[in-house]
């Protein structure tokens, strides 16, 4: 080739394989010249450099233990907020924390911001439905038909006809029961309109109580507040005559009438009388009590006390029965509950 003074005059260039000629590089009809670049994996294999579609390096985050293992990987870049988001606002870094980690510190946590709602299938509705809140507390009912999380025992005639229930399970007897003890099966019994636990009562070293292992029991009085009032006449009552000695109840109680007693130095009579309410002023009699010569003092006791309720009152009326003038004295005996 001769060589004149035409510096426009094009030069052609092949590049090829060294060891192989007909292997060169290649111009398309852009005039793009085609090299393909590439590495070698860790069993020094060949590996073509790879672009997408629109020409951008194509990453591999997905990690192979033969071809890839060492998979590509982006950091998070997030923009501050803006009503705009730009190039310039692209600053924060996304954070993440260990599932592990119980001591997280706000200031150092990057989270991406969240605008989302969950939806469920009503299928009673046939629609789909949106997930609620209420004070900032997502509201979530699990439940199908076989499994309820909200375990709820109280019947509401509007919000619970169909209450839950759980059977009674009993822990066999050892110093210090688990769950391995936890096998005893509560029963019950039926007995028209009663339903009751069935109840086997055992001394403290586990014995059943039985005829010739009998349950000891020892009597007391009642537990309520006694009741002993006194009363005797205001004066000496004439011949024939009369007085009221009244005792009223004490209030929020009920009292259980058990005794009455009459004493004088003379014969005498007692008119026990019951209210018939507060303040009604009309009267029940319940009993007669008559004194002797021989028994100046006489009494009646009540097989069944008789209850009196809160703010009425127990009257005895009195009268002398002998021909001079004396006391009468009474006495009431109960409790009030």
């Amino acid at each position: 080739m001769a060589y004149g003074t035409d510096f426009d005059a094009d030069l052609p260039v092949r590049i090829h394989d060294s060891s192989d000629p007909t292997l060169g590089a290649q111009v398309d009809s852009d005039k793009n010249l085609h090299v393909l670049a590439h590495g070698k994996d860790v069993g020094d294999n060949a590996l073509h450099f790879l672009l997408s579609e629109e020409g951008h390096a194509a990453i591999n985050g997905v990690y192979n233990v033969t071809t890839n293992t060492d998979p590509s990987n982006f950091g998070l870049i997030g923009h501050v907020r803006n009503a705009s988001p730009a190039d310039s606002h692209q600053t924060v870094r996304i954070t993440s924390a260990s599932p592990d980690s119980d001591a997280i510190d706000e200031s150092t946590v990057f989270a991406l911001d969240t605008n989302s709602f969950l939806k469920y299938w009503d299928s009673a509705a046939s629609q789909w439905e949106r997930v609620s809140g209420d004070a900032g507390a997502l509201n979530v009912n699990v439940s199908n038909d076989s499994i309820v999380v909200d375990v709820d025992g109280v019947y509401d005639a509007g919000t619970n006809t169909d209450p839950d229930n759980v059977g009674l399970i009993a822990h066999t007897r050892a110093a210090s029961p688990t769950d391995a003890e936890q096998v005893k099966r509560l029963t019950a019994i039926t007995s028209d309109t009663v339903h009751a636990l069935d109840v086997s009562l055992h001394d403290e070293a586990g014995a059943a109580y039985s005829q010739s292992n009998p349950l000891p029991v020892s009597l007391s009085d009642s537990a309520g507040d006694d009741v002993h009032n006194y009363q005797q006449t205001s004066s000496p009552l004439a011949k024939n005559g009369t007085e009221d000695l009244d005792y009223t109840v004490t209030a929020g109680k009920t009292l259980y009438l058990k005794q009455v007693k009459l004493s004088a130095s003379g014969q005498a009579i007692c008119d026990v009388q019951v209210e018939t309410g507060v303040g009604t002023d009309t009267w029940d009699t319940v009993a007669m009590i008559f004194n002797s010569s021989a028994n100046k003092t006489e009494w009646i006791d009540f097989k069944q006390a008789i209850q009196v309720a809160a703010g009425v009152k127990v009257r005895l009326t009195v009268k002398n029965a002998d021909n001079t003038s004396q006391d009468v004295y009474t006495f009431i005996n109960g409790a009030e509950y």
